[in-house]
């Protein structure tokens, strides 16, 4: 798989049916992640998505997101650096978040967030997302030089923050009810690996590692099938993110894992017929944050 240089997109889309003299009646999403950014755009009457692009930035730190790389592609693309758009979804794709059952949050969101990460109140705000199909909370922090840069670069532009991992969970919300016992869902990025298990519609986990390699994939996915009690024979991982069939992650995971299968696009969504040379599994986290922000 190739790596952007100087900011040059990796995939990118954009259909002639984008009408870009009337971004006042698209969404705009950008989904900023430790080493990878990417962005789409969906009408809003029709949630059809005729815009997408994604760029990868080489290699971090695996926890910070890279602010100035993100503001230089923005700055410098003629459509994103445009302001009137009906409304900009900010998705956050780091570890830094934490799940909370909506009755037992009250006012100790920031309790919640530090037991599993830490927090500085000079450069991030702490921000939550009520995902009301599931009575779950989001926990996560913004960084304050993001926001305060988007909100000058988009106002009075609408602005809407949400993490990326509430996003996978929507997603896989809606595919729970038809999945067995053992299927574990699991989204692959550079430099992160996250799992989500469900149980009769009940979060049973949605856990975060960071994963730099083939073999860190296979190791955290034995992991989290031995933490459930699923052996390898009996479970069915599907995958998205960054994993196709030829890759040697999916490779290594078909090889000590009986059921392994790659995810499909949001099926409540329009994709233009641009879209098929752009793999399925690619941002599915993304999309699925439009999806819940703008119902």
């Amino acid at each position: 798989m190739s790596i952007a240089i100087n900011n040059k997109a990796l995939r990118t889309l954009r259909a002639d049916s984008f009408n870009v003299d009337s971004l006042q009646e698209y969404v705009l999403c950008i989904k900023v992640a430790p080493e990878s950014v990417s962005f789409c755009a969906f009408e809003h009457s029709s949630n059809e998505c005729p815009f997408f692009e994604s760029y990868h930035l080489g290699t971090y730190n695996h926890e910070t997101l890279p602010l100035k790389e993100l503001e230089q592609i923005i700055e410098r693309h003629h459509l994103l650096a445009r302001h009137e758009w009906k409304k900009v979804n900010v998705v956050i794709s780091d570890r830094k978040c934490a799940l909370v059952p909506s009755q037992a949050l009250q006012d100790k969101a920031l309790d919640y967030y530090r037991l599993n990460c830490e927090f500085d109140p000079k450069l991030e705000e702490l921000s939550t997302f009520y995902y009301k199909n599931m009575q779950i909370t989001a926990v996560f922090s913004v960084p304050k030089v993001l926001k305060d840069w988007v909100q000058q670069k988009y106002q009075p532009t609408p602005i809407e923050y949400i993490h990326s991992n509430i996003g996978f969970l929507k997603g896989i919300s809606s595919l729970a009810s038809v999945a067995s016992n053992n299927h574990i869902f699991t989204l692959i990025e550079l430099g992160r690996i996250t799992f989500i298990e469900l149980s009769n519609n009940k979060l049973r986990l949605l856990n975060s590692f960071i994963c730099t390699s083939p073999e860190d994939a296979l190791y955290y996915s034995l992991f989290v099938m031995d933490e459930l009690g699923i052996t390898p024979k009996r479970a069915e991982l599907s995958c998205w993110g960054e994993i196709e069939e030829d890759d040697a992650i999916y490779a290594l995971l078909s090889k000590y894992v009986k059921n392994v299968s790659l995810g499909k696009r949001p099926m409540d969504l329009r994709f233009v017929k641009e879209f098929e040379v752009i793999p399925e599994t690619i941002d599915f986290d993304l999309f699925c944050a439009y999806n819940l922000l703008n119902r």
